[in-house]
């Protein structure tokens, strides 16, 4: 399909008075906030998330404040560590090899000895370092929308696996992409870079054309090491040269997450109604009634979403398509359920 069927027809609902650019929430839900920063006081006083009263998983969407969310959302989604295969210092078991001149008198068996006389050292695996790169998009259509934005809703995606990854200790990079990288900071595990990573994901508001491809061969690249490399995107426009960019860095030893994130109207038209369609990178606009085409279109999104997922995991790529409706708890633990397999 040489275009996707969202390109001309679905990012014409109204932004909901209030809301800006970035899907920032105002009104009722701006509660949520201050009862989530009340729990957040809990967690950090308890150490235990069960504690935390946050049963309705569309919280971390109303809560405006990124950092806040997205620990939130980790401590929720419950993340678990990945373990490498190289031996070195570590906290899990590999083997045993006899004792060499030189060698860490502390990790040497001597229980083992006692019933061997052998001196036996054990060896463990070390925790694995791999790089994690993050490649959100920016262009217009991702300021598509209500209550949230598909941009909002990749921002807290992203610093959620961010987070996840530093508490790991793994190096994470992020990179913006619109027409041009508007943003790059180098995969580091330093203590700065969780902020870093916040600041620049706030300060950008779509807008544009995309040029994902473009993005990726420049993380292809710039990462040698072996690593993790997560796509968050609609996909809407250019999803075929992406498809091949993501075969090249599977080729090139990297492991590949996308995700597809949608506003719900893109899925579904409303059920009637005479609307104006326009395409927010284009400008093109259509005007027409939904009820001979909603159908046809709901049709044509299904095939394109499955016709997407089915190349991509062919590739070996860890895919997910989601909608803005979608709880982020359940969808982090997913996602680092499959990366982490």
């Amino acid at each position: 399909m040489s275009h996707a069927p969202l390109e001309n027809v679905v990012h014409a609902a109204p932004q909901e008075s209030g809301t800006d650019a970035r899907g920032a929430i105002p009104g009722p839900w701006a509660r949520c906030e201050s009862a989530a920063r009340r729990a957040l006081g809990w967690i950090h006083a308890e150490g235990r998330m069960s504690h935390l009263p946050l049963a309705d998983p569309e919280l971390f969407l109303a809560i405006d404040d990124l950092d806040l969310a997205t620990r939130a959302l980790v401590d929720s989604a419950l993340a678990g560590n990945h373990r490498g295969t190289s031996l070195g210092p570590g906290a899990e078991f590999a083997q045993h090899r006899d004792y060499r001149l030189g060698d860490d008198l502390r990790q040497i068996n001597w229980r083992l000895y006692g019933r061997t006389r052998r001196l036996q050292v054990k060896e463990v695996f070390a925790e694995a370092k791999m790089p994690v790169q993050i490649l959100v998009d920016a262009s217009a259509s991702m300021r598509t929308g209500t209550p949230v934005t598909k941009y909002f809703f990749a921002a807290r995606i992203a610093a959620a696996l961010a987070l996840v990854a530093l508490r790991g200790r793994d190096p994470v990079g992020l990179r913006i992409a619109q027409q041009t990288l508007v943003e790059t900071l180098r995969a580091r595990a330093t203590s700065t870079q969780f902020p870093d990573i916040l600041a620049a994901l706030e300060r950008q508001v779509p807008a544009g054309s995309g040029d994902l491809r473009t993005a990726l061969e420049a993380v292809a690249e710039s990462c040698r090491q072996r690593g993790l490399i997560v796509i968050l995107s609609d996909f809407v426009a250019g999803a075929d040269s992406l498809v091949r960019q993501f075969a090249t860095l599977r080729d090139l030893g990297h492991e590949v997450a996308a995700v597809q994130i949608l506003a719900p109207i893109e899925v579904e038209l409303p059920a009637e109604g005479d609307f104006e369609f326009a395409d927010p990178e284009s400008g093109a606009r259509v005007k027409t009634a939904v009820e001979p085409i909603r159908d046809p279109y709901a049709a044509a999104v299904r095939a394109w979403r499955e016709g997407l997922r089915q190349r991509c995991e062919g590739l070996g790529v860890h895919w997910r398509s989601v909608t803005t409706r979608e709880p982020l708890a359940p969808l982090l633990r997913e996602l680092l359920a499959a990366l982490q397999s």
